[in-house]
């Protein structure tokens, strides 16, 4: 019997939806419940969609003793979240606690019912039986993804072209995604598992999480990765940068074979470069950046950045970039330029009136001494500006 099954036999059981957790509050599994049913409230759809208990339901539960007791006990309501009173019991393994059950139990009985206390007696067995047998299955495939992610982005591409890996299941080709966080990255590596859906093999490689995913065709050079995953991944990481957590991101060039992923590794550390130096195409909430769409960053990151020093950037530039000038006039030419001189575009991505752009770019002209009509100048600082993003890692 899977662990679905067993969660779902519980509620059936206790005639009320269940939850369970393991031990830092990350939902596992959750029952079914009919859209009538009174035992929900709003914390079980915040917890269904966040995947783990609210900070205060963690408090609550804390401070009920059912870690320390190892015995069910009720948790009180909380009306200024909308959360009812609920029944929690431990899953234990012997002396090792694993998680937790829940369920919604408004009684204002301080004892729980008897028939409920030996129903989750047994049923925390079975899910103790479960939870472990899924995490050894975890670890195991844990571990054979750390073997094959290590050997494919090793330096020694005969030994994957001598001695083939098997495909990681039907495929059109492969792509290197490669995260970076200052901290919780094993968090995040649990949940970007939760959102992905094709096979995937993932490793920490260097302190950076790797993961080589699955696409589902292969375009031309240049085409966008053919993945849902890429996408799935950018909004859970703008959810760790809003949290504060420094975290960035980058995807490597589409290869055919296994034998190619150390190619697109590469690629994907770079574009994971540009993410972190802020290069243009690779800007938060666009996405994870991809090596091939990364722009002149791709050339630019090829060069030796770390021997450049704000001395080396053309004076025009330097002029510009001033500790005494407004920094709105470089991000206003910096955008005017991406946008190919679209006055109109230009202004609306910097949410500023027209008036104001015109006004802020004369102001431009005035500070190099030169015009923006001029191709050259455009040129000098379209590069520098980007240059400089560059050599100044964010």
């Amino acid at each position: 019997m899977s662990l679905q099954a067993v969660v779902e036999a519980l509620g059936r059981q206790l005639g009320h939806p269940v939850t369970v957790y393991d031990t830092s509050m990350e939902l596992i599994a959750y029952s079914a419940h009919d859209r009538d049913v009174q035992d929900i409230d709003d914390a079980r759809g915040r917890i269904v969609l966040s995947r783990r208990a609210s900070a205060q339901a963690v408090k609550l539960i804390n401070r009920s003793g059912v870690a320390v007791t190892h015995r069910p006990a009720r948790v009180p309501a909380e009306p200024a979240s909308a959360t009812r009173g609920r029944v929690v019991a431990p899953v234990c393994a012997g002396r090792q606690l694993l998680g937790y059950v829940a369920y919604i139990d408004d009684s204002a009985e301080r004892e729980i019912d008897p028939v409920a206390t030996r129903c989750l007696d047994e049923y925390t067995t079975l899910i103790a039986v479960e939870m472990l047998a899924r995490e050894r299955a975890e670890t195991l495939a844990a571990g054979d993804g750390e073997r094959l992610v290590a050997r494919l982005v090793a330096d020694d591409p005969a030994a994957v072209a001598t001695s083939p890996p098997r495909p990681l299941g039907p495929t059109a080709g492969y792509a290197v995604l490669v995260v970076s966080a200052d901290d919780r990255l094993p968090r995040i590596r649990r949940r970007i598992a939760d959102v992905t859906s094709t096979p995937t093999a993932a490793a920490l490689v260097d302190g950076d999480l790797v993961l080589v995913l699955t696409l589902r065709s292969l375009g031309p050079p240049g085409a966008p990765v053919d993945s849902p995953e890429p996408a799935r991944v950018g909004p859970l990481l703008d959810e760790f940068r809003e949290r504060g957590v420094r975290v960035f991101a980058g995807v490597g060039e589409p290869v055919p074979d296994l034998a190619g992923v150390r190619g697109s590794y590469r690629g994907a550390l770079a574009a994971l470069e540009a993410a972190k130096r802020g290069a243009a195409g690779a800007a938060h909430g666009a996405g994870v950046p991809e090596w091939d769409r990364v722009g002149a960053a791709r050339l630019l990151l090829r060069l030796p950045l770390d021997a450049l020093r704000p001395a080396d950037l053309p004076a025009r530039v330097r002029l510009l970039l001033a500790p005494e000038i407004n920094p709105a006039l470089a991000e206003t030419v910096r955008a005017y330029l991406d946008h190919n001189g679209d006055a109109r575009a230009t202004a609306r991505s910097l949410g500023i009136h027209r008036s104001t752009l015109y006004y802020r770019l004369h102001a431009v002209e005035d500070i190099i001494d030169g015009d923006l009509g001029d191709s050259g100048i455009r040129f000098e600082l379209h590069l520098g500006l980007e240059v400089s993003r560059l050599i100044t890692p964010t």
